[in-house]
């Protein structure tokens, strides 16, 4: 137990000794008006490679966003709210005006999170795009354009056109299955295949009968 924990002290130690600050910006692509905004870039970088000891630093610069901790499969939804065990980071609305009112937000590597791919987006622009990650593991089945696919798909301005396609197929489905039951056809193969036997029979016992007498 003793040299678990020294031995984790010194991973501490030596990570510390090589730990960086890792700076994103948030909210740099808007126009004077405000109009004209890329989501998808409203995290720059939007993907963020960390090491242990590392500090990822949000820089609140322009606009009004958010970061909040999420899931792969419910990018738009804070992760306390589908998983109760995780509270998970969530700064809430930060307005920064024109780089008037600018903010910083830490997120600290820890052993805690060093092992998991720290998915995150912001409440404003969610299903357009506004997402990012720490730590992907592109290799496995949960790779950053998944991600992204996820939110403008369950949350963007056509999400509601998505369900609707989808209860319409699946019931349009559900109508072609009960018109061609398996059950009938299979009777009704079976009905004919006893009326052609029956008249084999009735025919070969005339016959039968015709020579005898």
């Amino acid at each position: 137990m003793r040299t678990s924990t020294i031995l984790t002290a010194l991973a501490a130690a030596s990570s510390a000794a090589y730990a960086k600050v890792i700076v994103v910006t948030v909210g740099t692509n808007l126009t004077s008006n405000g109009s004209d905004f890329s989501a998808a870039a409203v995290f720059v970088p939007n993907v963020i490679r960390a090491s242990l000891g590392d500090q990822v630093l949000f820089n609140f610069t322009q606009g009004t966003h958010s970061v909040i901790q999420s899931t792969f499969d419910q990018p738009c939804v804070p992760i306390s709210q589908t998983n109760t065990s995780v509270n998970g980071f969530n700064t809430g609305p930060r307005p920064a005006g024109n780089f008037e009112s600018i903010t910083t937000f830490p997120v600290d590597i820890d052993l805690n999170v060093i092992n998991q791919t720290l998915w995150f987006f912001d409440q404003s622009t969610c299903g357009n795009g506004g997402v990012g990650a720490i730590n992907v593991n592109n290799s496995s089945w949960q790779p950053y354009n998944a991600f992204v696919r996820n939110a403008v798909r369950l949350f963007g301005p056509h999400a509601n056109d998505t369900k609707t396609q989808t209860s319409s197929s699946t019931a349009s489905s559900g109508s072609e299955t009960d018109s061609s039951d398996p059950a009938e056809e299979t009777d009704g193969t079976g009905a004919a295949l006893r009326t052609s036997v029956g008249s084999t029979i009735a025919v070969l016992a005339a016959a039968a009968l015709a020579v005898l007498l």
